[in-house]
């Protein structure tokens, strides 16, 4: 996939190698994003030019999502809850910069105050509609314009968001 020039060649290439389980693949190229989903069978493909892009921990798209499963109705109605946060952030924040600072601090979210009330009328929770999550092992967040990501890594006592992003340049994964 690193070797793609283009995100249709990217999705070419995930659609033609063999897979054993479900995936979420997130793609992007100056202002065309993507979100391959897979199955050991079937693929699926969500695309877009917004500037706020993200992939929760539910499929996206609606060929795949009659198919998904989920471990309890609590993590189902969770992960939705999640994604429909992020949306109305990206709603609200439409025309700013999501700067890592600002992504950071969203993804450590354990409100479940509506997007954009401040943090004295919010209510801290450990799930049920928080957009961090107590299960999460790893997060990342991407500024491909510059290429930049940060990766957090949670530990046996800390969720991702708990502890701190370390940045890298693209350069840096090669």
């Amino acid at each position: 996939i690193r070797g793609a020039r283009s995100i249709n060649e990217a999705i070419s290439i995930i659609s033609h190698f063999p897979r054993t389980a479900g995936w979420a693949y997130v793609l992007s190229q100056g202002r065309d994003r993507a979100v391959v989903e897979t199955t050991a069978s079937e693929i699926a493909i969500r695309r877009t030019s917004d500037p706020f892009f993200f992939q929760t921990n539910h499929v996206g798209t609606p060929p795949l999502a009659k198919k998904q499963i989920f471990r309890g109705a609590g993590n189902w109605i969770d992960t939705f809850e999640r994604g429909e946060r992020l949306a109305a952030f990206a709603a609200l924040n439409s025309t700013a910069r999501a700067t890592p600072e600002k992504m950071a601090r969203i993804l450590g979210d354990r409100s479940r105050a509506a997007v954009g009330a401040t943090r004295a009328l919010s209510v801290e929770a450990v799930a049920g509609g928080t957009i961090a999550k107590l299960d999460n092992i790893q997060s990342v967040i991407f500024d491909a314009s510059r290429r930049r990501l940060w990766v957090a890594v949670g530990s046996a006592t800390q969720a991702p968001n708990e502890t701190h992003y370390v940045e890298y340049q693209w350069s840096d994964l090669r």
